[in-house]
């Protein structure tokens, strides 16, 4: 049975084609209005982070990349568990330079979530910038399997 579209469904849609296309000012649109939606939702909170770091990061906006950071934080409080908050921010801090950081994050991200292959790419991106090479091996050896066999 098809699930009825609801305005925060339509709003996450819209939300994930402006982050498929990397437009971080619609994603920053349609993440407001999730929020006006339900404002507890990590994954809005998280698409805000992301929508604000980026435009911070592009535009070399310090406050901005504050922002997000304080968003994917928030996303993270809100939703301890969840996939898509804890990779934002583990992504977040792997972007900012903070690769220990980001390897704490995805490393409970990974253990919460062992088969999600965003996750356990974006650790060894994070192992691998922090010279776990052996780590990044494993996280690659867990990753091949949920792919196919092959990277994409």
């Amino acid at each position: 049975m098809p699930r009825p579209v609801t305005q925060l469904s339509a709003l996450t849609e819209a939300a994930n084609y402006a982050l498929d296309r990397r437009d971080w000012a619609a994603l920053r649109f349609n993440a407001s209005l999730m929020t006006k939606e339900d404002p507890t939702s990590p994954v809005a909170l998280s698409y805000l982070g992301v929508a604000f770091l980026q435009l911070g990061l592009e535009k070399q906006q310090p406050v901005y990349v504050e922002k997000g950071l304080e968003y994917h934080r928030e996303a993270v409080r809100l939703g301890p568990d969840h996939a898509v908050a804890l990779g934002n921010l583990g992504v977040a801090l792997l972007k900012l330079g903070q690769a220990s950081q980001s390897l704490e994050i995805l490393a409970t991200a990974t253990k919460l979530h062992p088969q999600d292959r965003d996750l356990l790419g974006y650790r060894a991106q994070a192992e691998l910038d922090v010279g776990q090479l052996g780590g990044a091996d494993r996280s690659v050896r867990r990753l091949l399997p949920l792919l196919g066999g092959r990277l994409a």
